[in-house]
C-alpha cells in the first residue's frame, strides 16, 4: 500500500522464498528492486511515475534511500512527494496489507478536497447500517456529488488516487446489462488489497433525492449546503405491511407458476430455464410472503436485506431448514421435491399471513395447480397426450 500526497501506485511482490528481506517493485510503467533491512537504510532503484501527471520520479540510474518509520512502514522522500509503503514481513516474502477502513475514508474524502468539481461526498450501505455486523468484506459505498459528471469519466485519472486495481467494472459504459442512464457515472472497483469500492459521480443538483435514502451519512460538504439528515437507519428498508392487492397478487404469482411454468418446463427438462423459472416464479413471491410473516413476527421493526439475505436470522429453525432444501442441485429428483417443499412452505406462510390480516388464501386454485404438478410428473416422457 502507498499512500502520499499523490498516489504512486506500488506492487510488492516476493522476490524468492530464500530471502524473506528482498522484495521488487512494479508500477504500471517500469520496476525497480529494493532489499529490506531494519538494521540498515532501505534502498529502492528502478523506474517509478507519478500517475496524475506521468511526472518521472525515479530514473532507472538513481537509488533513492529511505528510513523505517515503524514496525511495518518505509518512509521514503522522492523529490516532493514522501511515499509511506505499508508492509507486513513474513516469512518468504513481503505481502502488501490491507488498508483500513479510517485509511480507506480518508482517501476517500482527500480525493474529494483537492477537486474544486467535488462538492459533497456521501457514504450508504452496510457501513453506515448501525444494525449490521462489520465484516471485512463490507464494500464503501461512496456517492460524489460533482458539478460535472464528465470529466470523472477518466478512468486514468481516478483510478490514479486509490491504489492497485484488480476487478473493474463501469456500469454506465456496458449494453450488458442496460445502464441506469440517469446522468449518474459509476466505478465498481475491487482493489488488489481486498478492499472495494462503489464510486458514483452524481450531478449535486439531485443531492435531495439521494438523501431520501435513510442509510446515508455526508462525510464531506464543502458548500453547506447539504440539507440536515437523520443518522443514518434503517429506515427506507424496513418491512413494509401487505394491502389485500399486494397479498393477492403474491400468491396468484407463485401459484400460477407452481401450476402453469414450472409443469411444463421440468417435463421437457429445459434445465436452464427451469432454474431461472424456479428463482422468479417461485423463490422470490416466497421471499415475499416469508418477508411479511418476519414482518408480523417482529413488529415491523426490522429489514431482511437484499435479496433475503439476513431471514436466517429472523425465522425459526424448521423454517429456515425447509427454506434450505428447496436450493437443488441439476438432478431432476431433487428438483421435483424441491418443488413439493417450496408448494409446502408458502401454502403454510401464506395462510398465517392472511389470517393475521384477513385477506383469503385461494385455497383451490392452490390445489389444483399442485394436483397438475403431481400429474406432469407421472407423465411419461414420449407422452403423446396431457390428459
Amino acid at each position: 500500500m502507498v499512500q502520499t500526497e499523490r498516489m504512486v501506485k506500488i506492487r510488492i511482490v516476493c522476490r524468492g522464498p530464500s530471502d524473506e528481506n528482498s522484495a521488487e517493485f512494479e508500477d504500471r510503467r517500469g520496476r525497480g528492486d529494493g532489499l529490506f533491512n531494519k538494521n540498515h537504510p532501505i534502498g529502492i532503484c528502478g523506474n517509478l511515475s507519478s500517475s496524475p501527471t506521468g511526472q518521472e520520479c525515479l530514473s532507472a540510474q538513481k537509488t533513492i534511500r529511505g528510513k523505517w518509520a515503524g514496525d511495518s512502514t518505509i518512509e521514503m522522500q522522492i523529490g516532493k512527494i514522501t511515499l509511506f509503503l505499508d508492509i507486513t514481513a513474513k516469512k518468504g516474502g513481503i505481502q502488501v496489507k490491507t488498508r483500513t477502513e479510517q485509511e480507506m475514508l480518508d482517501l476517500i474524502i482527500t480525493f474529494a478536497k483537492k477537486d474544486h468539481r467535488i462538492r459533497g461526498v456521501l457514504m450508504n450501505g452496510s457501513r453506515v447500517n448501525p444494525n449490521i455486523k462489520k465484516d471485512i468484506f463490507q464494500d464503501y459505498d461512496i456517492v460524489y456529488l460533482v458539478t460535472d459528471v464528465e470529466p470523472f469519466k477518466d478512468e486514468n485519472f481516478i483510478l490514479s488516487h486509490f491504489g492497485e486495481v484488480m476487478l473493474m467494472e463501469k456500469p454506465e459504459d456496458k449494453i450488458f446489462p442496460p445502464p441506469i442512464g440517469d446522468g449518474r457515472y459509476t466505478y465498481l472497483i475491487q482493489f488488489m488489497d481486498g478492499n472495494r469500492i462503489d464510486m458514483h459521480f452524481i450531478p449535486i443538483n439531485k443531492v435531495d433525492e439521494l438523501i431520501q435514502d435513510s442509510l446515508t451519512r455526508v462525510l464531506l460538504d464543502k458548500d453547506h449546503n447539504i440539507p440536515d439528515i437523520p443518522p443514518p437507519s434503517e429506515q427506507s428498508y424496513l418491512i413494509k405491511k401487505p394491502t389485500e392487492k399486494l397479498y393477492n397478487d403474491c400468491c396468484n404469482s407463485f401459484i400460477w407458476g407452481l401450476g402453469a411454468h414450472i409443469p411444463k418446463t421440468i417435463w421437457r427438462q429445459e434445465l436452464p430455464l427451469l432454474m431461472r423459472l424456479i428463482d422468479i416464479v417461485l423463490r422470490e413471491p416466497l421471499i415475499q410472503m416469508l418477508e411479511w410473516y418476519v414482518g408480523i413476527k417482529t413488529d415491523y421493526k426490522y429489514s431482511i436485506g437484499k435479496g433475503g439475505r439476513y431471514l436466517k436470522k429472523f425465522l425459526e429453525p424448521e423454517i429456515w431448514n425447509d427454506f434450505e432444501k428447496t436450493y437443488t442441485d441439476a438432478n431432476y429428483d431433487h428438483i421435483w421435491s424441491s418443488l413439493f417443499l417450496f408448494h409446502d412452505l408458502f401454502k403454510k406462510t401464506a395462510e398465517h399471513v392472511g389470517q393475521v390480516y384477513g385477506f383469503q388464501f385461494p385455497e383451490e386454485e392452490c390445489k389444483r395447480a399442485l394436483s397438475f404438478l403431481k400429474h406432469v410428473k407421472e407423465l411419461p416422457q414420449d407422452a403423446k397426450s396431457i390428459f
